[in-house]
């Protein structure tokens, strides 16, 4: 496997791991876990689901909790947790990929006090970067290209341009989605939004450190579809 260079100005705004699980808790625990990470994440609530029931009477809808979002006091790190998912992200300065997964280890240990999943379903990691390029930078360095949305009429939607591409490695053995959004022209320069999300869901183990090793085999996928995709990446984005 290929590898790539650690970029001294990467323009990621977010990192993201998810893990979700085959459901063995009860909403009790997922109590207790919220308690103990308080002192990382002080603020957090109640993440609620709506569901509509349907009978030949009427038709009522409720609301039932379904997990709790946790934050820490600025704001730029959130845990989402529920009974089928447990997710970190961390839109503060980014550092590097191993402080990255040692956050979510931490978390994951505090998970782990309430006993093991039975089994995970999917592993996943997820990059947002933000960076700007004239239109001929798009031309002739990003090889992913935004296409323009039309409506159901047919007319022309104003604003950003979108593109969704979903992408399958052997060599990584992971899938996943590349989203391409560019806003509009300022000063001559449009903002890419360059979304990767990578994920395994052949997940036979629940020990962090076989999770780790998907992290990192999730990391080269991330890096392959960035550096292959924006050509002047080691130059555009150095200090």
């Amino acid at each position: 496997m290929k590898k790539y260079s650690n970029l001294e100005n990467a323009p990621i705004e977010q990192a993201i791991i998810a893990v979700d699980v085959e459901p063995s808790k009860q909403l009790e625990h997922l109590a207790g876990i919220v308690e103990s990470l308080k002192g990382l994440y002080p603020t957090n609530q109640k993440v609620n689901r709506k569901s509509v029931f349907v009978t030949d009477d009427n038709v009522t809808a409720q609301n039932f909790q379904e997990g709790y979002a946790l934050n820490s006091d600025d704001k730029k790190k959130e845990v989402n947790i529920n009974l089928s998912r447990i997710a970190f992200r961390d839109a503060d300065k980014y550092i590097d990929f191993d402080n990255l997964i040692s956050q979510y280890e931490s978390i994951w240990n505090i998970y782990l006090q309430t006993g093991l999943p039975e089994k995970l379903s999917r592993i996943g990691l997820r990059y947002v970067n933000k960076f700007f390029m004239t239109p001929e930078d798009v031309e002739s360095n990003l090889l992913i290209k935004p296409f323009i949305n039309s409506g159901d009429d047919g007319m022309l939607l104003l604003g950003e341009l979108f593109a969704q591409y979903a992408v399958r490695s052997d060599l990584y053995k992971a899938n996943g989605n590349v989203f391409i959004v560019t806003s509009p022209q300022v000063d001559g320069k449009l903002q890419i939004t360059f979304d990767i999300d990578v994920f395994d869901q052949s997940i036979p183990y629940v020990d962090f450190n076989s999770i780790k090793d998907t992290l990192n085999r999730l990391r080269g996928f991330k890096n392959k579809l960035f550096f292959e995709n924006i050509l002047d990446a080691v130059t555009r984005f150095k200090k």
